[in-house]
Order: structure tokens, then sequence, then C-alpha cells
């Protein structure tokens, strides 16, 4: 069963084989305790989709040419930049083609003489699209100008401002010692 990962830029890397795919899905339960120890449950978020694939790699492989090795050093190139960019991969395999799917991890096996085994895991993930939108230029259709300054009434007419009694010295003076006598005899 073959299993193909497609980068953005098209780079392609088919594994010459691949024994074992493993397909997760799961939810996750809210918990809320409460006063008496009881767990309330309300809600549930469903989990993007994983996969682990097992993907074998091998230099002796008939088909795609290349000088020994190659295939190998490929192979490490092409998740060693997936992985570390962070690149989203299209997903081929008998099931059919799906996508975008991150790579969580990408250990492999150096334990073969002729090959690499890779322990795949990928994410599904859901990208959110930005939408920009131009709203039409706002119309001034009143073109008179303001009959008023700003900050002067602008319904009514403004009432005429109340004139302030100024205090000449001498009263504030006979005012203050007034005050000053009522306070100190009491």
């Amino acid at each position: 069963m073959s299993v193909t990962l497609v980068r953005p830029n098209g780079e392609s890397l088919t594994f010459d084989a691949s024994p074992t795919q493993s397909w997760s899905t799961s939810n996750q339960i809210t918990d809320h305790p409460v006063e008496e120890g009881v767990t309330i449950s309300d809600h549930a978020r469903h989990q993007h989709l994983q996969v682990s694939i097992t993907g074998i790699v091998s230099d002796s492989f008939v088909g795609e040419g290349g000088a020994e090795g190659d295939r190998i050093t490929q192979a490490l190139r092409f998740l060693n930049d997936a992985g570390e960019n962070a690149e989203l991969l299209e997903l081929e395999s008998r099931h059919a083609r799906s996508g975008p799917w991150l790579l969580e991890s990408w250990p492999y096996d150096v334990t073969h003489l002729r090959n690499l085994v890779f322990n795949i895991t990928l994410r599904e993930v859901r990208i959110a699209k930005v939408e920009t939108r131009t709203l039409p230029r706002a119309e001034i259709t009143d073109t008179e100008p303001p009959t008023k300054e700003l900050g002067q009434c602008l319904l009514e007419e403004c009432p005429e401002p109340e004139q302030k009694k100024v205090i000449e010295e001498p009263e504030l003076k006979s005012a203050l010692a007034t005050i000053f006598d009522f306070f100190g005899r009491n």
C-alpha cells in the first residue's frame, strides 16, 4: 500500500512501502467539577484527525533512479524541510487525497542496511481564511457650513452667560476678616 506526501511547491515523497497506517479521531469532553465532587460534562469538541504511518524508503527501489543513497537522502531532506518549516502537506493514500496536514513527528530507524523506516505522525489542520472587504466610501451630502462654532449650543439659542461679580480688594479683605473673627471666637 503506497503513501505519498506532497509539499505546497509540488515536490512529493512516495514511500516504497507503508505496511501500517493508524487513523485516529477523538472528542475532547469538557469536565466541570461541582460542589459535591461530581463532574458535569456538558460539551464535546471534535479533535482533528491524526494518522500514524510506517513508511519505508529504500536505496534499491526499482523505478525512480538516482545514485545509491540518493532516495534516502531525498526522503530525509523532504521530511526535515516540511516538518521544520511547518509546511501544509497533502496526503495521498488508497483512501483518497486529503489535506492539509502538518507533520507532528518523523522519527526514523537506521538499523536496516539499505533503507530507512520512518514512523511519521501527521495531524489534520483547519486553516482560517481571511477575507477583506472594501466598504464604499461615505458621501457627504450636506455641504452647508455649520451656523455656530463647535462647542456652542447647536439645537437652540445659547443663553447669555451670567456676568460674574468682581470683588474688589478692600471688600475681599473685609470679608476675610469677618470670617477669621467668627472662627477665632468659636
